[in-house]
């Protein structure tokens, strides 16, 4: 099943973390079929988390994926679980920081990507596509 992530403002203004996160992402066998960097808007934004919108943290949520480019994926694999969870506290027991999120992620709102659950991945793809072809944006993307 196709679902979309979404790389969020914070990881795609650092380019070595951006980098590291798709090589984790590929070696661990997503497949990713379409892929566009862009600038989400307000109105896009809210569409994404209409799920959210009663909930405290929803504005924080549409601010934060609007301050700067995301890169959107049309992706199939295991990304929840290479993500890790969405809330970053608390944090392992043991220290280990063996997801994208737990060694990335600044706050809960803050936290590296967005992936969509399988009640929700149809709707949310359908706010970006058609996404073009992955390959020159990845390869544009691994190169920097």
């Amino acid at each position: 099943m196709w679902s979309l992530m979404i790389l969020k403002p914070d990881i795609v203004a650092h380019p070595m973390l951006l980098k590291a996160t798709l090589r984790e992402l590929l070696d661990a066998g997503i497949a990713i079929a379409g892929a566009a960097k862009v600038q989400l808007t307000r109105e896009k934004a809210q569409q994404l988390y209409e799920t959210h919108r009663d909930k405290f943290f929803f504005y924080r949520l549409v601010r934060h994926v609007t301050s700067g480019p995301i890169v959107a994926m049309r992706v199939q694999g295991d990304v929840r679980r290479i993500l890790g969870s969405s809330r970053l506290y608390p944090l392992p027991v043991d220290g280990g920081f063996s997801t994208i999120r737990q060694r990335c992620a600044l706050s809960d709102v803050r936290n590296v990507a967005h992936a969509s659950d399988s009640e929700a991945a149809e709707r949310e793809l359908a706010l970006f596509e058609p996404l073009p072809p992955s390959q020159a944006l990845l390869d544009e993307l691994l190169r920097n």
